[in-house]
């Protein structure tokens, strides 16, 4: 299954237990959704990060859908900064071949992480779910 197919089950899946859905659009690499309560969410499917994925990462709620990759884990630890900017970022890893992710929140995460630990915190929670 490809990521984009994989991240619009993944909506599926969770409204089946919310029933708060009430508009789910696809365009390109990107599932814009509008629920009751959250208001509009927006899904970015980047099977492998990069720089440009700062251009294309709007403000607000916005889930980035990657590949559960040493290469992404890499780039998320190199880029840190940049990712925990927007309060409201959550980032899947996933591994669509055997339906398993895990979420992140970088602001979140930043908020509770020791210095010097990220890495390792990361590395820890990427293999908790198949490397691709």
């Amino acid at each position: 299954m490809d990521l984009i197919s994989w991240c619009s089950n993944y909506i599926d899946y969770r409204n089946a237990f919310q029933h708060d859905l009430i508009e789910k659009r696809q365009e390109g690499n990107m599932i814009t959704c509008m629920y009751k309560v959250k208001g509009q969410v927006i899904y970015l499917i980047e099977e492998a990060l990069e720089e440009s994925v700062f251009d294309k990462m709007p403000e607000g709620a916005v889930y980035i859908v990657c590949l559960n990759t040493k290469a992404n884990i890499s780039f998320l630890t190199s880029h840190w900064e940049g990712f925990i900017k927007n309060q409201k970022l959550v980032i899947l890893f996933s591994n669509p071949i055997v339906n398993m992710h895990w979420p992140l929140m970088p602001y979140r995460h930043n908020l509770v992480i020791e210095p010097g630990s990220l890495k390792n915190g990361l590395k820890s929670l990427a293999e908790s779910v198949p490397l691709i």
